[in-house]
């Protein structure tokens, strides 16, 4: 015995069809009725329109930085602002500026106690950015607190570095590592303030890239050996287990 459909509502045209579809999975059509050819070409005109505007996104001008620089960090605050140190204009940069999204507009703020440029700059778990290496900079270090706009020195790294990658791990340390002819790395620890050597990279490298895994070891890729010499290589690091944030 055959079964008989009683819907009141058949259909007839598949582009139809595949708008209702495109209704619930959450895209906005606008059509008349849903049994007309009018209304099916419609729907994918609509479509079209609208994954091509997703698809190129638009840009759009904002405020000018107050200083022209290159090299430099930025990075964006609990505040919702962005903090933008250093870099190299004229010269090497000590100098930091503020961006609100709010108003699009830049304000300077303190300025670091070293000019650095390719340098890293981490967000620390209670807010504060640390600051670390750079080109042409000892192994120095600064905090900016953003309560205050000020910067404080904090304990140096045993190694200058500049192109080096800086990683903040899951227990609230910074793993940095690699730096120009550089294979070794080191933790910072914001509660001591202080610098400890940790496991060396099986390949000294720098402009790499260092990504925190959700399994809390850190992917290092790529990057160059002097004399410019591109890499392939990979290696994973993981942090010793005392006092690692396991939530």
């Amino acid at each position: 015995m055959k079964t008989v459909s009683t819907s009141r509502l058949t259909f007839h045209n598949s582009r139809v069809l595949m708008g209702l579809a495109l209704c619930a999975a959450g895209l906005v059509l606008a059509f008349a009725s849903v049994n007309s050819a009018t209304a099916g070409d419609n729907a994918a005109a609509e479509l079209n329109q609208s994954v091509t505007a997703q698809a190129l996104g638009r840009w759009r001008a904002t405020g000018d930085l107050i200083t022209a620089r290159s090299g430099h960090e930025a990075t964006l605050l609990p505040n919702r602002q962005v903090l933008v140190t250093g870099g190299f204009g004229l010269s090497s940069l000590a100098s930091a500026e503020l961006y609100d999204p709010a108003t699009g507009v830049w304000t300077t703020t303190g300025s670091m106690a070293t000019a650095r440029w390719q340098h890293t700059a981490t967000l620390l778990r209670d807010g504060q950015v640390l600051v670390a290496g750079g080109s042409f900079v000892d192994g120095s270090t600064e905090l900016y607190d953003p309560a205050t706009g000020v910067w404080t020195a904090t304990g140096s790294m045993a190694t200058a570095r500049a192109g080096h990658t800086a990683t903040l791990l899951r227990n609230g340390q910074v793993l940095v590592a690699g730096g120009q002819d550089i294979d070794s790395a080191e933790q910072y620890d914001p509660a001591t303030r202080m610098w400890t050597a940790t496991g060396t990279m099986t390949t000294a490298r720098q402009w790499h890239t260092a990504t925190l895994l959700r399994n809390g070891t850190v992917l290092v890729s790529g990057g160059e050996i002097s004399p410019g010499i591109a890499l392939v290589s990979a290696e994973l690091y993981k942090s010793a287990p005392v006092g690692l944030d396991t939530e």
